[in-house]
């Protein structure tokens, strides 16, 4: 929808400004990198998952999840908001996958590995 649209030209715009320390290192960390590597902040240990799978980005009130090329995407199985839809970006159609801050939702990333993000309770 073209409000999901704007939504998403919205937060790439809000990523374009530096980050301080302080968000970086607050609550849910700034950055994330999931992937195969050891290096990834969360580890899959799945053959089928990229080495730098996915990585996701808070900014502002927003969760951003941007798929790193990988070959099997990365798909929304689901979400804590009802009135959202759950959205793929995968090698056909690449996007960033956003949630509000504190939603939970859940990703799927390789052929088979699922990913809790509880969000707050």
């Amino acid at each position: 929808s073209n409000d999901e649209d704007d939504d998403a030209a919205e937060f790439q715009r809000s990523l374009a400004r530096p980050l301080d320390r302080g968000e970086l290192t607050s609550a849910f960390g700034g950055l994330l990198f999931v992937g195969r590597s050891r290096y990834n902040d969360v580890v899959v240990a799945d053959e089928t998952v990229s080495r730098v799978h996915c990585i996701i980005v808070r900014s502002d009130n927003k969760v951003g999840v941007f798929d790193g090329w990988s070959s099997y995407g990365t798909l929304t199985l689901a979400r804590g908001r009802a009135d959202k839809q759950c959205k793929d970006s995968s090698h056909d159609d690449r996007r960033p996958l956003l949630f509000d801050e504190g939603e939970a939702f859940v990703l799927r990333v390789g052929k088979n590995a699922t990913i809790l993000f509880p969000g707050n309770t």
